[in-house]
């Protein structure tokens, strides 16, 4: 069945079961549609979904069902659960799955955010082939290979559930509380879970900039590890990166696919992608396994590379030379200089008489004006950029030590006097020219740590470019992929802890571009001298950290940064009780030790029982 075909007969099904003056359902949600896509996908997941064949699955909102045969088609489940709470509108679609000879499918049309309905998945004997796995057994803390987690939260318009945008923040939000606590179905192990989800929700949970790293993300990187499948690549979207670092992130990954053999259809590849592979191909043929693109010392734009008014402005050029805008109102004058001498009688010399210009033409000398005054900003900016980066070298060469012995005092004192220098020079800009270049530093010392800070750029394989017809209605989804990681160092070493770390998390994240010596200051008194030295990673540049802590952004802060942090924290004799810790926020957390908020109204065992 062609794509357009499926969508078509999907639409025209699904008008006729749910009319619009008396809907059945929630029309909101959002449907695959397209087999190529789901073929696609399942041929990149291919190496690693052979360890699930013969699976059982959870399959939430299955929809039309298209994405769960193909998928149901490669694993072929021992049991594969339809986890559909629209079950008059969908029925139509699954019904022919489920008459199937001998088919494994099974229908449970319960909601999917409701906890309740996990457990009476296991209740009613729908996982016959699962053990629930006791509190404290180490099998919890490894994966779960016989059983899979999919759902459809793809929603148009996001659906908003309490203090969350959209459904889909909610569900993540208890799906990470599930990991981290062992409770529904992740007391049979850490279970992998492939979520679809709105395209532009992608950036909350799998940031591409510092600038989009919240405490959210943070949190998820504690507990899984993830993958963007598939997704919308828009490479202009709001706070993107600069090119010249999202060129050198792209050519690693497109190397590292050339080496092992990986290669997407053309419509799968986003024009970034395609760029990539060229630059890759042509350092494989010169015997070089390094990407092309390389920002350690050199820079490109700080800010990002196309400003909002640039395509108005090269669009009004064109349009001066073709005629089709006029430089003065009055066409009988002669279009030259603008002024034409004549003589005042009055006053005994020559005067100007101005012509009137055309609204367009005041606009695009206006736009001019701001370009070159931009060209002018730039570079001053890049100047500073370049020269950081340079003292960014030297500074690790002397923490490598490999700076001679003679040397290190001399070029100790240069890196002083030359920092002095060039954070004078940043005193010296405007708030919004300053705060431009501490994110091209932080998204440029994000990509060179080991491992890099933002989990996006540590992908071996670029996602599958989507397109919107092949989504019904036709917005965007991306398919994520969490693998999650059993809980270690000090948040894993009891459950306040973690409450811990969600509140200093919390705190410190109130306000992400603060320093995290003034963030730990604020938090309490005492807390950043006793802390900082306690967390050698904060000044490790090969991990992202800084020297020079003041000039350290909360947003940079890696797992290992916050591990630290928590363990110091944690042995610090004066520091303040985790209920005032708490109460300093002004919030209970959302997610406690407990592990869910309907905790509060079951017991724990209760929560665990699924």
């Amino acid at each position: 069945m062609s794509k357009r075909l499926a969508r078509h007969q999907i639409a025209e099904a699904l008008a006729a079961a749910s009319p619009a003056k008396r809907p059945i359902g929630d029309r909101s949600r959002i449907n695959i549609v397209s087999s190529d896509l789901c073929d696609h996908t399942i041929k990149a997941l291919a190496p690693s979904l052979e360890r699930h064949k013969n699976c059982d699955i959870i399959d939430l909102n299955p929809g039309v069902g298209l994405w769960s045969s193909k998928l149901h088609e490669f694993l072929k489940p021992r049991t594969h659960i339809l986890l559909e709470p629209d079950e008059k509108l969908y029925l139509p679609f699954l019904k022919p799955l489920l008459e199937k000879r001998n088919s494994t499918y099974k229908l449970a049309p319960w909601s999917g955010v409701e906890w309740s309905s996990y457990m009476r998945i296991a209740e009613e004997g729908f996982l016959p082939h699962q053990k629930l796995l006791p509190s404290g057994h180490e099998a919890l803390n490894k994966p779960s290979d016989t059983l899979l987690f999919v759902a459809n939260l793809g929603h148009y318009p996001p659906k908003k559930r309490g203090s969350f945008n959209s459904i889909a923040a909610l569900m993540i939000n208890q799906l990470m509380s599930a990991v981290r606590n062992h409770s529904i179905f992740q007391a049979y192990g850490l279970v992998r879970m492939l979520i679809w989800i709105g395209d532009k929700e992608k950036n909350t949970i799998l940031p591409r900039s510092i600038a989009n790293r919240r405490k959210s993300s943070v949190q998820i990187e504690s507990t899984c590890d993830i993958r963007e499948i598939a997704g919308y690549q828009d490479e202009h979207r709001w706070r993107k990166r600069p090119t010249s670092i999202n060129q050198e992130s792209a050519e690693k990954v497109a190397l590292q696919m050339l080496q092992n053999g990986i290669n997407f259809p053309l419509n799968r590849q986003s024009p970034l992608h395609k760029d990539a592979l060229k630059v890759a191909k042509e350092q494989l043929s010169k015997g070089s396994s390094t990407p092309g693109t390389d920002t350690s010392t050199t820079t490109g734009p700080v800010v990002a590379d196309s400003r909002v008014w640039h395509k108005e402005l090269n669009e009004l050029e064109e349009k001066l030379i073709t005629g089709e805008v006029r430089k003065f109102q009055d066409e009988r004058v002669k279009d030259e200089d603008y002024v034409s001498a004549q003589y005042d009688s009055r006053r005994g010399r020559k005067r100007g008489v101005q012509r009137e210009r055309t609204p367009e033409y005041q606009r695009l000398i206006l736009l001019r004006a701001l370009k070159k005054l931009d060209f002018k900003r730039q570079h001053k900016m890049e100047g500073i950029v370049k020269e950081i980066a340079r003292l960014d070298a030297i500074e690790l060469a002397l923490m490598e030590g490999k700076i001679p012995h003679d040397e290190i005092e001399k070029k100790e004192s240069e890196l002083a006097k030359s920092k002095d220098k060039v954070y004078a020079q940043i005193d010296g800009l405007r708030e919004p020219q300053q705060e431009k270049i501490f994110l091209y530093l932080d998204d440029r010392r994000a990509i060179k740590a080991t491992p890099p800070v933002l989990m996006w750029d540590r992908r071996t394989e670029e996602p599958l470019n989507v397109e919107a017809e092949e989504f019904f209605p036709n917005h965007h989804l991306a398919l994520l992929d969490f693998q999650p990681r059993p809980v270690t160092g000090a948040v894993a070493r009891s459950a306040e802890a973690y409450d811990v770390f969600t509140s200093i998390l919390g705190y410190l994240y109130m306000q992400p571009k603060q320093s995290i010596v003034r963030g730990l200051e604020s938090l309490a008194p005492g807390a950043a001298d006793y802390i900082l030295p306690r967390a050698p990673s904060l000044q490790d540049l090969r991990k992202g950290g800084l020297q020079d802590l003041e000039h350290l952004r909360v947003r940079m802060l890696t797992p290992e940064m916050l591990d630290e942090i928590i363990a110091a924290w944690e042995s610090w004799p004066f520091k303040p009780s985790t209920s005032d810790l708490i109460l300093k926020m002004g919030l209970v957390p959302y997610m406690g030790s407990s592990g869910s908020a309907i905790s509060d109204n079951l017991s724990d065992d209760r929560v665990r029982a699924f």
